[in-house]
């Protein structure tokens, strides 16, 4: 395992308690990864409940079942007690998908690898180390020997084995290659070394592969992301799964599809991919501290996990890890329901969907509810416009987006203050798309401002210059064909009601003579899973959601149009078909987009760390310059900012570097009821 560099400089980080507008934020702390095997325990404990399955034959001993490679944990406070069930809840509309932003606090991480709390050191996870190789073509994968998932088979190679060749290579399961196993539109290959060693083998330097494994992608868990239920995950549970496979199964493709057909799916792949979802499938065995024991296809409204009893976790007393027996997680019916039973005590910790209009609320209610309100204010970035790029529904409206100063106005049109105080109070801070000062890919600090500061006598010429000077008795501005010149918004509810948001930069906007027509979502209709998702965000004019990001390099879907993952699309469809194909498909995107995507090319396989953050600086630059996202504000609360946590909830961090994997570096597998 060697140290990478980090997206951070701590001394830029305000790491320590602080006060922010009117409320007080706490330290940044956090369990630590053990790595010295001094300090490795030499005797281990367990639960009572599988204490006792010992006793009664029914469970290997703990030793035995953790492997000769147990993860080892010091918890950020103190040593825990077993026992308990941690409440938690979800808003779901639709209970048939997966939503890993709501779910993911319970899925580990069950990533390759991890990044420590500060986000400066890659530390060892379900794999116990790697190393790449001087060109940084081929990383080598240690697995943990004697690691079990958990019904007790072996976790091996093996499992790696099946899912690159069996899921991820068979076109019935995933029709297309992944980004995260391209290099460039060229594909990594997987080899199998031994029961305990894994290449992934690059067509060329590859030296983020070990960063991208730490973080949440699609190749980096079968339970983060929920990968495994869209055929992805990086391992895949062989001995369970294969009963699915055509390959596999007694009777072939013709025994599985009849098999599917009884369970309501259209053919084998889609049952195998139902099979492999954690949040629907409790027979599904998994690598992470707890199981689902109860999944949302049994009981609609709740999902039950309780400790998986092959957990690798353990303290440094040797305590086998989860402290805690069960986590129960309810559907509330909406976001505000969510809040409402925050606030009443209902949650033990809850992390996500907590609103910053309700932030007051929460805070008044904190003593009679038994919780205490922890602030952790967001690093990647924060709320923006994203417009889509590509548009040509409306080819007057389409040639407007694309137009620079048309975008530009339409930033400087943008009371971003206002926004801040009515739905962050005030914790947020107007800016682009920049990232932190203590970021290594920020652009400076001239960059927080540009086109972001409102001035709408600027706004107004610039748009008169466009020629759109004429008027219509309402004061708003004329197309060329003498229609009014009007724009549609998708206002997403989710981590914010940013389709309130949407509301609020129409009025603003009446100020430059635009008009807008809002359209609310919610982001679990509009992740669209069906097969025209291109077309529909190719739809989309404009996106008020979340944007911007911290490793442009890692996670670029949200600044230009890389990737088709969620709203990322929203960018520009065919501007990313391009991308991906290298430009055997799709459009080909303006000079400037064009510029972008061969800087991150570059960037993202050079080995001279200091060009790679000169050419991710630019690579902001750019986008601010010519306003391809409009930013709104960086960091505040609106994405896991806040999280409510009962006061004898032990070991439960004051604050966490809230970035790139959300709270997962909160290390939830040492709470504990004190």
């Amino acid at each position: 395992m060697t140290r990478k560099v980090g997206r951070y400089d701590p001394g830029k980080i305000e790491s320590a308690a602080h006060q922010l507008g009117r409320y007080e934020i706490g330290a940044i702390e956090s369990a630590e990864v053990v790595t010295d095997p001094a300090r490795f325990p030499t005797s281990f404990e367990e639960a009572p409940e599988l204490a006792a399955l010992v006793q009664q034959g029914k469970l290997p001993p703990v030793g035995e079942r953790i492997g000769q490679d147990p993860l080892v944990l010091e918890p950020v406070h103190s040593i825990g007690t077993y026992g308990g069930t941690l409440h938690r809840g979800f808003h779901s509309p639709d209970l048939n998908h997966s939503e890993p932003d709501e779910e993911f606090f319970a899925s580990g991480p069950d990533s390759w690898f991890a990044w420590d709390h500060t986000y400066s050191w890659i530390v060892p996870n379900v794999a116990r180390a790697f190393e790449l190789s001087d060109d940084a073509a081929t990383l080598t994968v240690l697995l943990r020997r004697g690691m079990h998932w958990s019904d007790g088979a072996p976790f091996t190679a093996d499992d790696v084995r099946f899912w690159y060749e069996d899921l991820y290579l068979n076109e019935q399961l995933t029709p297309e290659r992944h980004p995260n196993l391209l290099l460039l539109g060229e594909q990594i290959v997987i080899e199998i070394v031994d029961r305990h060693t894994v290449r992934f083998v690059s067509p060329g330097p590859n030296p983020l592969l070990p960063d991208l494994l730490a973080s949440r992608c699609a190749i980096s868990g079968q339970a983060v992301e929920t990968g495994g239920a869209e055929g992805m995950g990086g391992y895949a549970p062989r001995h369970y799964l294969s009963r699915f496979h055509p390959s596999y199964a007694p009777g072939g493709q013709a025994a599985v599809d009849e098999v599917a057909a009884h369970a309501g799916f259209s053919g084998w792949a889609a049952l195998l991919k139902a099979r492999n979802d954690w949040t629907q499938n409790a027979d599904l065995p998994v690598l992470t501290p707890w199981k689902v024991v109860q999944g949302k296809e049994k009981h609609t409204g709740h999902l039950v996990l309780e400790r998986n009893p092959y957990s690798i976790w353990v303290d440094t007393a040797g305590n086998q890890l989860p402290y805690i027996d069960r986590i129960s997680m309810s559907n509330a019916e909406s976001f505000e329901e969510i809040n409402e039973r925050a606030a009443a005590g209902e949650y033990d910790l809850q992390d996500n969907e907590l609103w910053a209009t309700h932030l007051a609320h929460l805070k008044e209610n904190g003593a009679k509810g038994g919780y205490e309100v922890h602030l952790n204010p967001y690093l990647n970035n924060g709320t923006a416009l994203r417009l889509n790029l590509a548009y040509e529904a409306d080819p007057v409206i389409g040639d407007l987006i694309r137009t620079a100063d048309f975008r530009r106005a339409l930033a400087l049109g943008i009371d971003r203050e206002e926004i801040n105080d009515v739905f962050f109070e005030g914790m947020a801070e107007p800016n682009t798309i920049a990232p932190s000062d203590g970021n290594r890919y920020s652009p400076g600090p001239e960059y927080r401002t540009l086109w972001a500061t409102k001035d709408v006598a600027r706004a107004n010429q610039m748009l008169d210059a466009l020629g759109l000077g004429r008027k219509d008795a309402e004061g708003f501005r004329l197309r060329p064909d003498g229609r009014r010149l009007r724009l549609e918004f998708m206002g997403l509810v989710s981590y914010a009601d940013f389709g309130a948001i949407a509301e609020m930069i129409k009025q603003q906007w009446t100020q430059i003579g635009v008009d807008v027509t809002v359209r609310r979502d919610s982001d679990s209709t509009s992740d669209d899973r069906t097969n025209d998702k291109e077309l529909r965000l190719g739809e989309i004019q404009l996106c008020v959601f979340a944007a911007g990001s911290e490793d442009v390099f890692l996670y670029p879907d949200e600044t230009f149009p890389s990737s088709m993952d969620g709203l990322s699309g929203v960018l520009g469809p065919p501007y990313v078909r391009w991308f991906q194909t290298g430009g055997r498909e799709g459009k080909e995107p303006p000079p400037r987009m064009r510029e972008v995507m061969d800087l991150w090319r570059r960037g993202y396989v050079t080995l001279d760390e200091a060009e790679r953050t000169a050419m991710g600086a630019r690579i902001h630059s750019i986008i601010i310059e010519e306003a391809f996202v409009i930013g709104l504000l960086r960091g505040g609360i609106a994405t896991y900012g806040m999280y409510v946590a009962k006061t004898n909830l032990g070991n439960v961090p004051a604050r966490v570097v809230n970035a790139m994997t959300g709270t997962l570096n909160m290390y939830p597998m040492t709470f504990y009821f004190m």
